[in-house]
């Protein structure tokens, strides 16, 4: 398997639609006011995510001569990025409103949102290492490190609960 640049993308916007449907889910289902607020403003924050991917594969389809021949593209990276991307928690749940519903506690709900930020980290940073970086790669980076933030933020959320 052999993915192109916009097949790469397509993984990211995927995985961020499912981020929204999860934090919209999250939010829908959370009975404090302030979890309520804070899901909503993942999902939006997931709804930046997905245009970003979007921007980036509108602007490879422009480009005839885009390549995905870069220096971090391997067939061990590709491996890679189809095990992270397999991998990825709403990979393994398609169902994102029953996972969230299936949680006993807003702690199990963001022990879930830290996860799915986590391996959105493994995931992108693969992409990062495969995208060369007149194909979007800083903007990569610069996503890597909002999932960070978020990981941050979750981290501090559980720390009430």
């Amino acid at each position: 398997m052999i993915y192109n640049a916009e097949e790469i993308f397509d993984i990211g916007i995927e995985i961020e639609k499912s981020g929204k449907k999860f934090y919209t889910a999250a939010a829908s289902l959370a009975e404090d006011e302030d979890l309520k607020k804070f899901f909503k403003e993942l999902a939006d924050w997931e709804d930046t995510h997905v245009e970003l991917f979007v921007k980036l594969k509108a602007d490879i389809a422009k480009d005839t001569t885009a390549t995905m021949e870069g220096e971090g593209y391997t067939d061990e990276a590709e491996r890679y990025l189809k095990a992270a991307a397999d991998s990825h928690i709403f990979k393994r749940n398609l169902d994102i409103p029953a996972m969230v519903k299936g949680c006993e506690s807003p702690l199990d709900v963001l022990k879930l949102a830290l996860q799915f930020e986590k391996d959105s980290v493994v995931l992108y940073n693969t992409m990062m290492d495969m995208v060369p970086e007149d194909l979007g790669q800083t903007h990569i980076t610069a996503l890597i490190n909002e999932e960070l933030k978020h990981v941050a933020i979750i981290q501090e959320q559980i720390a009430i609960y």
